[in-house]
């Protein structure tokens, strides 16, 4: 009977030593086996028949994508304290929801193009010409005069995107809140680095967040909402159908920085400064 008894906890405690194992492999090794094995078990592909690219690494979290037979995903790990969660999503989960709404959305270098969205929601891709940059932008409307603007450009900020909160507001505590937060399928998602801008009467938050807490976004059912130390504030279904398709232009600006990096030799020297 002790020795029944105590099976079940000696798995539990060698299985917590395994996902321990693989976190900390996650966030010390470079793109070699360990990511492999991790993406195999999502994507249902032999490890020696996946490539690695694309690899980004946070403060407990880390993202790349894997192909496997020219099929596309993208990989995320989240470690914790006592376990590390690893997903991946092929490309075309994000693209679904998106590509048939957004059209094309081809800018010439130092346009922007806009991609028809839901009320109150504007998404872009342009091309800065000072900084010979691309990037996709999109303005969020929020309750109370408020606006969320999330913004990535993968040669400037690799593996990010920066949410600012900016507008008009009478709440002291929230003009002097000094970062911003994400909540992602109701799960708390903490930003990278943040700034604030005081501003009289107004709030100006930035904080940039690693790609990867976007990444369940691509199942289904997706929530997402910032919060402001004490506030918060949940985007609308149509909202969230806009962001997917921003996420989705943020994977074609990926691939195409990638495309330009090995015609170019690797030698792509990103801006000194994001958008």
């Amino acid at each position: 009977m002790d020795s029944a008894v105590s099976r079940p906890c000696a798995c539990r405690g060698l299985w917590r030593s395994v996902l321990l194992l693989l976190a900390f492999s996650l966030a010390s090794v470079g793109c070699g086996s360990t990511l492999r094995n991790a993406s195999a078990g999502q994507v249902g592909c032999s490890p020696d028949d996946i490539v690695i690219s694309d690899d980004h690494r946070g403060w407990g979290t880390r993202n790349w994508t894997a192909t496997c037979h020219s099929q596309v995903y993208f990989c995320s790990a989240v470690s914790g304290s006592e376990s590390v969660q690893v997903s991946c999503a092929p490309k075309h989960a994000l693209l679904a929801n998106s590509r048939s709404q957004r059209g094309s959305v081809a800018s010439a270098p130092g346009a922007a193009a806009s991609a028809p969205g839901a009320s109150g929601v504007h998404v872009e891709r342009g091309f800065d010409a000072k900084r010979n940059i691309a990037y996709v932008k999109g303005t969020f409307e929020l309750p109370g005069g408020l606006r969320a603007i999330v913004v990535g450009a993968p040669e400037a900020a690799p593996g990010r995107l920066s949410v600012v909160l900016d507008g008009i507001t009478p709440l002291k505590d929230l003009r002097e809140c000094k970062t911003l937060g994400a909540l992602v399928n109701a799960r708390p998602m903490d930003a990278v680095e943040s700034q604030a801008q005081p501003k009289v009467g107004a709030v100006h938050i930035e904080s940039s967040f690693e790609l990867a807490v976007f990444q369940p976004l691509a199942g289904r059912f997706p929530d997402f909402a910032i919060r402001a130390c004490t506030r918060k504030w949940k985007f609308e279904q149509a909202q969230v159908a806009e962001l997917q398709k921003l996420l989705a232009i943020y994977a074609d600006l990926q691939q195409e920085k990638a495309a330009a990096g090995s015609s170019s030799g690797g030698d792509v020297s990103p801006p000194s400064s994001a958008l």
